[in-house]
């Protein structure tokens, strides 16, 4: 179930930013160019999510937790 809920998530967030892109440039002049917007911004989200630019990983996070135990053991 959860990561239908995930799955589901994603889509829609998707689907907002598709929709806001196009929303963005109005009228397109042919099916052509809306399908090319569509397509550069479909790879674009995809090769953020393959080399996990847009997501916070649990070793950065664990990281930046030490560095700030450190600092408050040290003030």
């Amino acid at each position: 179930m959860e990561l239908t809920l995930r799955k589901y998530g994603r889509l829609k967030r998707l689907n907002e930013e598709v929709r806001r892109r196009s929303r963005a440039v109005g009228i397109f002049p042919s099916t052509e160019s809306y399908l090319r917007l569509m397509n550069a911004s479909l790879i674009e989200y995809s090769e953020a999510h393959l080399t996990g630019a847009s997501y916070i990983s649990a070793g950065n996070l664990r990281e930046q937790k030490i560095d700030l135990e450190k600092e408050q053991k040290a003030a």
